[in-house]
């Protein structure tokens, strides 16, 4: 299971980046958060699952329990591996948390409620992982997530739509100078 969450978080890491790097300015903060807490998601995976594997291996047995190793300390590692990913998953489920209130009070309440859905089952998901919950309730947890995900990208606001909400002309939080909006209204219109 842990190499299954390794390849989605890859996965997932591929769509953060993209984000990151199309991200307007008012959600650079938010893009690059998740971006770093993905990465330390990833790397916990990485440690954990080595851990694991290495302690799991007959031949290397006699050499971890003698410490003479470097894979001594990999095996070491992996409660630290373990508890990055639940800090790497929880600060993903705070930022979906905090923008569904955002969005709930812009009067946006099905993208709002979505992300509050998100953010919940991304904490059941890192807290699945971290306590051992059964294999199939996290592939259920983890599709529902999915599933979560593909509406909030299908239903929310498009980067024009934002950029109309936030110019000049607009309702919303304006644009602090020219120059930003200019360069907001690029990166919308890519």
């Amino acid at each position: 299971l842990g190499t299954v969450s390794g390849i989605l978080q890859v996965a997932s890491l591929t769509k953060l980046v993209s984000d990151e790097q199309n991200a307007m300015a008012a959600d650079k903060l938010e893009a690059r958060g998740r971006l770093g807490a993905s990465l330390m998601a990833i790397t916990g995976t990485v440690i954990e699952v080595t851990g694991r594997v290495i302690e799991q291996l007959p031949r290397y047995a006699s050499l971890l329990t003698q410490g003479r190793t470097w894979l001594t300390w990999v095996v070491r590692l992996a409660p630290v591996g373990r508890m990055l990913g639940v800090v790497g998953g929880a600060i993903m489920a705070a930022w979906d948390l905090v923008k569904g209130y955002e969005e709930i009070s812009n009067n946006n309440a099905l993208v709002g409620s979505l992300y509050f859905i998100s953010g919940a089952l991304g904490l059941a998901v890192t807290l699945g992982f971290f306590f051992g919950l059964g294999t199939l309730l996290l592939i259920v947890l983890v599709a529902t997530l999915v599933l979560v995900g593909w509406l909030l990208e299908k239903i929310r606001d498009n980067k024009i739509q934002i950029w109309l909400h936030r110019c000049v002309f607009g309702n919303g939080n304006r644009y602090s100078t020219a120059a930003l909006e200019i360069a907001d209204l690029r990166l919308a219109l890519k």
